[in-house]
């Protein structure tokens, strides 16, 4: 769990640099911020956001121990580079892979939400979701919604509202897919039988 991941980073004291340090720290703390302002904004009403994280427990370590599997090439080489750049500064490798799943991670609710829904493998589910990131765009949207600069709380408010929009729209079309397309092996046939279906 996230206690644990924190204690490890934690017991690098003196084995890595601060600023390395700092870095994990703050991509734990980007996930936390994420999942919380999911549920938040997610959970039903008279439901406690514990009875959600339990409800939602399995799913996300499912997903987890399946990674690196499902994301897209591109997302490979990314956290490849991610894990060669933290080991390379003195953090254990398998403590790098898993703080280099993080980003990715970010994704996990909407994914087992989907998985749920539509009674689908989680990994099959995930697949789609990040190949269909990728045919749209969605990263390089997130990367320009990260860049934003933010110089009041009401500038967070609107960036973080955009992301979970741009989120939404992804978790939705995901759904739709796996609606409204027969089931196949392989996540980039769904999608361009989708786009097949829709031109």
């Amino acid at each position: 769990g996230v206690d644990e991941l924190w204690g490890d980073i934690e017991a690098l004291d003196n084995q890595v640099t601060a600023a390395i340090q700092m870095e994990l720290m703050l991509m734990v703390n980007d996930l936390v911020r994420h999942t919380v302002i999911w549920l938040l904004r997610h959970h039903e009403q008279g439901v406690s956001i514990q009875s959600l994280v339990d409800h939602f427990r399995d799913g996300v370590r499912e997903l987890a121990a399946g990674m690196p599997k499902p994301l897209t090439s591109t997302d490979r080489l990314a956290l490849n580079r991610k894990v060669k750049y933290l080991s390379n500064a003195g953090v254990p490798r398998e403590l790098a892979q898993r703080v280099g799943i993080l980003a990715p991670m970010a994704s996990s609710l909407d994914v087992v939400k989907v998985a749920w829904q539509h009674d689908s493998d989680i990994l099959l589910v995930a697949s789609v979701y990040f190949n269909l990131g990728k045919e749209l765009q969605f990263h390089w949207l997130r990367e320009q919604i990260g860049m934003l600069q933010i110089h009041t709380h009401w500038h967070d408010l609107a960036r973080t509202r955009l992301s979970d929009m741009l989120n939404t729209h992804q978790r939705e079309i995901t759904a739709h897919i796996l609606k409204r397309n027969r089931p196949l092996k392989k996540a980039k046939r769904m999608i361009e039988q989708w786009k097949a279906d829709n031109r």
